[in-house]
C-alpha cells in the first residue's frame, strides 16, 4: 500500500515539474497600419539548430479581436514564431522571409510577455461597386459586401460603403475570387495578391436573365434540386429547383455576359454530367454566352455513378 501510494506521489510530482518547465508567449499581432490583426492562427515551430528551417509546431493560438495572441506549453528550446496561413506567413519581428526571422529562445518555465509583431505577409485590396444598365439595385439587404473568397472555400467580407467603395485591410498572398453578396448573381472576379496593395478593384453588377432548362436522367433515379458553379471556383453558386410535377423542367437566372458553368459537385452526387448544351452551344467545352434575350435552352443529360 505504502509503495503505491509513494508511486502515485511521485508520478504527481513528475507532472508538476514537466508543467513547471514549460513555457508561456503572449504579444499582440498588428496589420502594417498598427490596427489589430484579428481571428488569426499565430505557432510556434522549433528552430533547427543546423539551418533555418522550421520543424515541429509545439503551440498555436488565436489572436482576438484586440489582436493578441497566447501561446502556451511551450517546451525549453528555440523558435520561429509565425501567423497566418502555411503557405504565406508572417514572422516575428516582422518579416515575410523565414530567412530574416528572429528565433526566440525560451528557458523552463518562463513567461515571455509583449511579443508584438506585424503582418507583413499580407496585402489591402480597395475598389469600387458599379451597378450596370438593367441591373436590380442594390438595397433591403442585396449587395451590402464583397465577400472575398480563397481556392480553399474560406471567405472573408467587407462592407459596401454608401458610395459603393470597399477595401479589405489584410489579405494574405494567394488567389481569390471577389463578388458582391448576398443575393446578386454575378461572375466572380479574379484577385491574385502577392507584394504590394491591390487598388482600383471594379466588381461591375450585371442584369440577369432566367433562362429555362431541362434535365434528363438515363436509367432511375430523380433530382430535386441543380446547383452551378460560375466562374473558375465559386463555391456558392446559383441554384435551380426542379419542378416536381414533371420532373425534369427547372428556370436558371443568370447574369449576362459570357462566362465557364458547371454544375456544382453537390448536384453530383450519384450521377456523371453526360451532356450539358446551350441551344447548340456543349458547356463541357466552351463557355456560356447569355445576351439579353434568346430562346435557347439549358439540356442537362446525367447518368447514374457506377458503383464497384
Amino acid at each position: 500500500m505504502m509503495k503505491s501510494l509513494f508511486m502515485i506521489a511521485f508520478l504527481f510530482s513528475s507532472a508538476v515539474a514537466l508543467g513547471q518547465n514549460d513555457a508561456t508567449i503572449t504579444g499582440r499581432l498588428l496589420n502594417r497600419d498598427g490596427s489589430p490583426a484579428p481571428n488569426i492562427r499565430v505557432m510556434a515551430r522549433s528552430a533547427n539548430d543546423a539551418s533555418t528551417q522550421a520543424g515541429e509546431t509545439v503551440s498555436f493560438g488565436q489572436t482576438d479581436e484586440t489582436g493578441k495572441y497566447r501561446l502556451e506549453n511551450i517546451p525549453p528550446g528555440r523558435y520561429f514564431i509565425s501567423a497566418g496561413i502555411v503557405e504565406a506567413p508572417s514572422y516575428y519581428p516582422g518579416v515575410a522571409e523565414q530567412s530574416r526571422a528572429t528565433v526566440v529562445t525560451m528557458m523552463a518555465g518562463a513567461s515571455l510577455q509583449g511579443l508584438d509583431f506585424f503582418q507583413v505577409a499580407s496585402q489591402k485590396i480597395s475598389g469600387r461597386v458599379i451597378i450596370l444598365p438593367n441591373s436590380p439595385p442594390l438595397r433591403d439587404g442585396r449587395g451590402i459586401q464583397i465577400r472575398l473568397m480563397a481556392a480553399n472555400g474560406l471567405a472573408q467580407f467587407a462592407r459596401i460603403g454608401a458610395d459603393g467603395t470597399f477595401q479589405f485591410q489584410a489579405v494574405s498572398r494567394g488567389i481569390y475570387d471577389a463578388m458582391v453578396n448576398p443575393g446578386v448573381v454575378m461572375v466572380p472576379v479574379r484577385i491574385v495578391v502577392e507584394d504590394s496593395d491591390i487598388v482600383g478593384v471594379e466588381l461591375a453588377v450585371p442584369p440577369v436573365r432566367g433562362i429555362p432548362g431541362k434535365v434528363m436522367i438515363e436509367g432511375e433515379g430523380k433530382i430535386n434540386r441543380l446547383k452551378f458553379a460560375v466562374g473558375a471556383f465559386a463555391v456558392d453558386g446559383p441554384v435551380a429547383r426542379v419542378n416536381m410535377l414533371d420532373g425534369s423542367s427547372f428556370q436558371l437566372t443568370l447574369p449576362e455576359g459570357e462566362y465557364r458553368i458547371a454544375l456544382s459537385p453537390d448536384s453530383l452526387i450519384g450521377y456523371t454530367v453526360k451532356a450539358f448544351t446551350y441551344g447548340t452551344v456543349d458547356l463541357l467545352k466552351q463557355p456560356l454566352k447569355v445576351a439579353p434575350e434568346g430562346q435557347d435552352q439549358l439540356h442537362i443529360t446525367l447518368v447514374p455513378t457506377k458503383t464497384p
